[in-house]
Formats: C-alpha cells, structure tokens, sequence
C-alpha cells in the first residue's frame, strides 16, 4: 500500500491508484481522475472543511450517547446474568421519564405543524392571489406523497434530543413503467378509411411524480459550518454531512449510466471505503462510533461524504465566475472525488433547514432540552433502583440460625408448605431461639418521594406538564375552570417552542420546497380543491379538481408563519360567550362578522375543513354588471373551461 496524504489527514489506497484511465466528462474541462493535480485540490478542500467540522460535532457525541440511553427503558445486556434472577435486571432499570417528557412535547408540536396545510403562502400582489393558493395544495399533496410528517417529526426530535435537527428538501422523479394496448392498422388509399388490423401492447417508461420529498440528516452525520451558529447554515461557508451507500448504488447512478456522478468506475480498485467522519450505531450499547468492525464484502459499502460549498467559481478552477456560487461536491472513501456541479438552484440558498428551539443564537451545537435535564434522569434511575434493591433485601428472607440445631437442607427448599426438622439435639427444647429473622431498615423508604419530586422538576423545564399528558393534579374538586386555566398556561410555553421552530426551520423549508417547485416542475398535475381556498378555487375552475400547469404558479409569494398555536389553546367557552353578545348588540353584529367567528370557534374545537359546512349563496347582479364583468373577463359562463 501506498501512503498519501490528504491535507492533515492520512489516506491508504492501493498502489497503482488509479493506473487506468475510464472516459468520464468533468466539469469545465478539468482534470479530476483520482490522483491528477485538479482532482486531488479538491478532495482536499472538501477533506479540510470535514474535518474542522467533524472535530467540533465529535465533541457532543459522549453527551448525545447519554440522552439516547435516557430515552430507552432497557436493561444494560451485562446485567442479565440468568433469566430466573430477577433481581439482577432491575438495578440497570432506565426509567422513561425523559421519554414521555418528550413525547408531550412532540404531540404539541405535530398538532400545531402537521395540519391542513403543513406550508401556507401569502401573495405578494394581487396578481399573485391564485398562483399562491394553487402553489398551497401542490406542495401539500407533495408532503402527503412522501410522507413528510414523518420526517419533520424526526426533525423536532432530533433537535430536543441532540440541540438541532436538520432535514433537506430534495427534488425527485418517480418513473414506473406502464402498459398501454394501441391500436394497429393502415390507412386505405381507396376508401379513405383507417382499416384496423388489431392491437400490440406497449410498454414505456413513464414519469408518474414529481415534487419535493424531505430528507433528515442524523446530527452524528452533520458537516456543519463551525463558525456559525446551527439556525444560521445559510450564512456559513459550506455545509455537508456524511451518508452510506454502496457500489452497486453508486454504479447506478455513474455519468456512464446517465446519472449525477463520475469515477465511481475508479472505485471498484478499492472495493469499500469508510470515512474517518461516519459514524456507526451499535444497538447493544445504544452508542456511535466512528470506527466499525467489515460487515462483508458483497455489498462493498462506502461512505460518501456530500458538501455543499460557496465558493468563487474562478479560484477553484471551475470557471471565470468571480462571484460566490454555491456548488455542491461528493467524496467517497475519503479517497475519490465523485460529484462536482453548481447547485444551480434559483433560491440560492443551501437545500436545508435546521432548527434548534433551545439554542443560545451563538452555538453550532446547542446544549439540548433532553440534555438539559440528563443529569435528574440518572438520579431517578438511581433513586428507583436503589429502592427496588433495597425492597429485594427485606421480602428475600434474611434468617440467623444456628445448624446445630436445625436442618438447613430443609430451611433452603424454597416450596410453600414446607417442614423444617430440628436436628436431634435440639428435640425438646421449643423453636423460639432457633431462627431469627434479620432486621432490615429500609434507609430508601423517601426515595419515592425524592423521584416524584424530580420528576416534577424534569416537567418543569421541558413543558411536559402533567395536565398536557391528560393527568390532572389537585384533587377531585378541581373545577372545569381550573383545569382549563391550567391547560392554556401549559399549552403557552409549548407555543413559544413552535413558534421558534416555525421561524428557524419551517418557513426556510416552505420557501426552498416553492422555489424548487417552481423552477423544476415540468408536468402539468391535478390537485383536489380543498381546505380554505376550496370555495374560491372551485369558482375560477368550475369544480372539485384543478390542473396546475407550471406557468401557473410563476409568481411572487411569501412563506406565512405559523403562529405556534394548536385547535384547544384558546377557551372555546369565552368565544361562544362573545358571539353571543355580538348576536345580542345591534351595534356590535354590524361590525362583527358572525360567521368569521363561529368558523374560528369551530377551528379551535378541532374542526379540519369549516369550509365545508358553509352555504354557498349565489351573488345578485344586475344585467350591465354581468356584462361589465364577462367583458373584463372576471365573469365566465358556467361550464366554461378556464
């Protein structure tokens, strides 16, 4: 083997790397075949940056190992000694109050998020006002086909779990291949008729969807810019993370094959490649590491380092630009340059949202919520299992006997109903004095107290009140009043976390995913007029389904914010109390508009789609209006297609 080295950084490769040449066409005509000048800056730029970063983020691994076993309710393996010794297994007990903490706070957030619409948008004039509605149910249905919720909740919990979570909006294309049956046939010269001489089934590959699909990027994994704090990725200079994949994988999507990357052909001399900044999960020990024993060699896995950087296009030899673009690179094995190209997206911004709700604005890694409170959860694991011990010790009889008198074959069968022979010397003598039971002082007995006492405190600074877990304290005169109080002052601090998350993440990841649907949609695509444009969408299309054509949604907009709050925040009691009295002032029901408030009641009791329930009223106009209107082209014939 042959040694290289790759900035501060030491890499093997075979000797001989790289000795044949494959035909591969590299950006702006440079020269990036593994061991050439152009290539080889490269690698080292992009090894540096993952460097400096993997130093920083490695730092919290000891202390995210932590949380992770906090928030199991496990048994460490080297207690388990015999399967019939009960009493081993509970002194590793992990009691989960760190868990349910954070799945109080993770329903407030998937309630408060994952609703209607999980992205709203705002036009930005007047001539934007269908565009951003229309733009509102593509990007919905975008989220429903790949599950999205399901990776904006891995988000949330990555970021009270570890300080940050990180998800990226890609961009995908669904192909399927789909039968048709055609028609064959001729047209005759004499009759003028097509003449039809049977029917071939075809084949062909089709695009059946396109959208954005959310991606979460596992915070051990993240490439982070240092120098900048975690809810400010888009002002650092780079950003990269690292991923798995293998060579089949990476075959597949070879420049050779008509996909995104080139040399992965080069690859095949090394057989896999692992970097120094992946890390690797062992189940056993609920811990990472960055080093891990060969799983085979039938796979030949690699790990791909990808990075996004802002770079000057001219110093890097990847143009004449001399203004900043944002490019985006891949390495695999820590060995192989396999990806260079712009990121070429309109927004400009690095694909990727992060969200840290505990952060102090300055830290690229956070200190976390769960993190937080990691040091009362192990005195609770403490308190508990001490307890437990000590409750072993007191129903395990613990006997003083004296064996010349009693039989201790006979005293250690452990079957009820048992007899106990005295020895013959003791015959006649009474049992009174021969077994004595230890007196065991239960030193533990406040222990309970101590964990209930913890575990409150462990509510306190998470918000995971106990009345949000449907638990309500005080006693059984506890009065509706009360108990609705005491929500509401729950549900507000939960409501300030959202609307963190909201500013940090959620309205960044709303942009990205219009913008990229905007620039890369390419098909016309039909969506059902639903929600709260359903009735002014179903009066420009004329029914239940429109068909978005990517002309359509070329226009202006902004990301609305969402405010943090859930359906049953608000005391729906007061609301109806209020319309009541509009209802009652003649003063009052003119400036008040009736149906605006019983649909805001209706919305903080849970209801999904209000607009549903409304009647729809047939505006009167008179004729020279009507006509005004149809000459101006906001009136149509009924029926007429758009």
């Amino acid at each position: 083997m042959a040694t290289t080295f790759v900035g501060n950084r030491e890499s093997n490769v075979p000797d001989g790397f790289g000795s044949v040449t494959h035909k591969y066409t590299y950006p702006e005509k440079m020269k990036l075949k593994p061991g050439a000048k152009d290539h080889d800056f490269i690698l080292n730029q992009v090894l540096t940056r993952a460097q400096e970063a993997f130093s920083q983020v490695s730092q919290r691994f000891d202390a995210w190992e932590d949380v992770d076993r906090s928030l199991c309710a496990y048994v460490a393996p080297e207690t388990l000694k015999d399967e019939d010794n009960a009493g081993d297994k509970t002194n590793s007990i992990v009691i989960p109050t760190s868990y349910a903490n954070m799945e109080t706070v993770l329903t407030y957030m998937t309630k408060a998020f994952l609703g209607d619409n999980i992205f709203r948008y705002l036009p930005v004039g007047p001539e934007d006002d269908i565009g951003a509605k229309l733009m509102e149910l593509l990007v919905q249905r975008q989220m429903m086909q790949s599950h999205a919720g399901l990776r904006l909740h891995t988000q949330w919990r990555d970021s009270f779990a570890y300080g940050f979570g990180v998800v990226a909006p890609v961009w995908t294309e669904h192909y399927a291949v789909r039968n048709r049956t055609e028609d064959q046939g001729f047209l005759s010269l004499v009759s003028g008729l097509w003449r039809s001489t049977g029917t071939q089934d075809t084949s062909e590959r089709t695009l059946i969807r396109e959208g954005n699909e959310l991606i979460n990027i596992r915070p051990y994994r993240t490439l982070a810019d240092p120098n900048v704090s975690i809810e400010d990725i888009q002002k650092g200079e780079f950003f990269g993370w690292s991923d798995n994949d293998n060579f089949t994988n990476l075959t597949g999507r070879d420049q050779v094959n008509g996909g995104d990357l080139f040399n992965v052909k080069y690859l095949d001399q090394l057989g896999g490649g692992q970097s120094a900044f992946s890390v690797y999960h062992d189940e056993d020990s609920k811990s990472f590491s960055s080093s891990r024993s060969p799983v085979g060699t039938i796979t030949r896995p690699f790990d791909i380092i990808y990075m996004y950087i802002n770079i000057i296009p001219e110093e890097w030899g990847l143009g004449k630009e001399t203004n900043p673009e944002k490019w985006m690179f891949g390495v695999a094995g820590d060995s192989v340059v396999i990806k260079a190209e712009p990121a070429g997206l309109d927004h400009g911004l690095y694909p990727v949202g992060a969200c840290a709700p505990d952060s102090d604005g300055y830290s690229s890694s956070p200190i976390s919520r769960m993190e937080l409170i990691n040091p009362m959860q192990k005195v609770v694991d403490f308190v508990i299992n001490s307890h437990i011990a000590n409750v072993r010790k007191a129903v395990n009889d613990m006997l003083i006997v004296d064996p010349m008198l009693v039989n201790v074959d006979d005293l250690n069968n452990p079957e009820p109903g048992k007899i106990i022979r005295l020895r013959k010397r003791g015959w006649g003598r009474g049992v009174s004095d021969v077994v004595k039971q230890l007196n065991i002082s239960d030193i533990t007995k406040g222990n309970i107290n101590d964990a209930a006492f913890l575990m409150n405190m462990i509510q306190e600074t998470t918000g995971g009140a106990d009345i949000l877990k449907g638990v309500i304290q005080g006693g059984e005169r506890t009065s509706a009043t009360e108990a609705s109080t005491a929500n509401r002052n729950a549900l507000s601090r939960l409501e300030k976390t959202a609307q963190i998350i909201s500013m940090q993440s959620m309205q960044q990841i709303g942009y990205i995913v219009a913008k990229q649907t905007q620039q890369l949609m390419t098909q016309d695509t039909f969506v059902r007029l639903a929600g709260r444009y359903r009735d002014d969408l179903a009066a420009t299309y004329g029914g239940e389904f429109a068909q978005i054509r990517p002309e359509d949604i070329n226009i202006d907009l902004d990301v609305e914010v969402s405010d943090g709050s859930m359906p049953g925040g608000e005391s729906p009691e007061a609301w109806v109390q209020l319309m009541q009295m509009v209802n009652q002032d003649p003063i009052l029901k003119q400036g008040i508009d009736s149906v605006k408030v019983f649909k805001h009641i209706a919305r903080n009791l849970g209801a999904k789609n209000v607009e549903q329930f409304t009647v729809k009223k047939a505006a009167v106009q008179s004729d020279e209006d009507v006509a005004r209107q149809v000459e101006l082209g906001n009136l149509v014939e009924e029926g007429t297609k758009v």
